[in-house]
């Protein structure tokens, strides 16, 4: 979630925008539209009720441990992944054989390929990031990744210092927003 941008483009650490951590609701406020894409917001991409569950575990929403509504459809952080979300029973029996429908490898992918490549060699540039992150930018309305005006992370550069003994480079930020839920983040950052 911290690693989303806010509307304007800075990090919540910096960004006038950000509404805080007061609710679930308020942290969606005013952030990257890429966040809804792989985040659902409270009370999105819920399953239809008696689609799915029944009887006293039959629960549309996602339930948060330790609530009134935790049993059957449990989502224990209370944050429920709507990247790959499909609302089809039909669906839902293929996905149990291992045929659901899903990409391997998407044009984003490509462009943050190629722009990682470059950030390693040391050749990243502004037309790099127009020709790859500002390409995906572009397509959700956020303003443009500008070399040299990177937004700012305090909060998470420090975790990643403490923990970790490196930061991150902002090509590789944009590629963690991209890949999230591909299970492939753990390799990307090792």
């Amino acid at each position: 979630m911290d690693d989303y941008l806010c509307i304007d483009g800075q990090s919540i650490s910096t960004s006038p925008k950000y509404k805080g951590k007061g609710s679930i609701a308020l942290e969606f406020e005013n952030r990257d539209p890429r966040l809804f894409q792989t985040i659902s917001k409270p009370g999105e991409y819920a399953l239809r009720p008696g689609i799915g569950m029944t009887g006293a575990t039959a629960n549309p929403l996602p339930g948060i441990k330790g609530s009134n509504t935790a049993n059957g459809n449990l989502c224990v952080t209370g944050y429920r992944w709507a990247k790959w979300f499909y609302d089809n029973p039909d669906d839902w029996a293929r996905t149990t054989n291992g045929l659901q429908a899903a990409p391997v490898l998407r044009y984003a992918e490509v462009l943050l390929n190629y722009a990682e490549a470059k950030a390693e060699l040391g050749q990243i540039s502004q037309t790099v990031l127009d020709q790859t992150v500002n390409v995906l930018r572009d397509r959700v309305g956020m303003p443009s990744l500008m070399l040299g005006n990177e937004p700012k992370y305090p909060r998470l550069d420090q975790i990643y210092a403490t923990y970790v003994g490196y930061g991150v480079t902002p090509t590789l930020r944009e590629i963690r927003r991209e890949h999230l839920m591909k299970g492939c983040i753990y390799f990307l950052f090792r």
